[in-house]
């Protein structure tokens, strides 16, 4: 109901930014329960295992799709 045209379009960017921070405090909140649920060493493991996968993907796509643009050039 907050999105263009229904709302100007500084609300409905603010409506957006505000949604995507609930997003990721639900995230975190779902993640603490999940480790308070189960045993807190197994949850932190599994986060690193999760975060260092992702930044293995991003940066096996960031070397093969990647493109080096000198700085004098942008």
């Amino acid at each position: 109901m907050a999105r263009a045209p229904r709302a100007h379009t500084e609300v409905a960017a603010q409506a957006l930014r505000f949604a995507a921070f609930a997003d990721d405090q639900f995230k975190d909140t779902v993640a603490l329960f999940a480790g308070l649920a189960t045993r807190l060493k197994t949850t932190g493991t599994a986060f690193a295992r999760v975060d260092d996968d992702t930044a293995r993907a991003f940066l096996a796509g960031l070397l093969s799709s990647g493109q080096y643009v000198p700085p004098e050039c942008k």
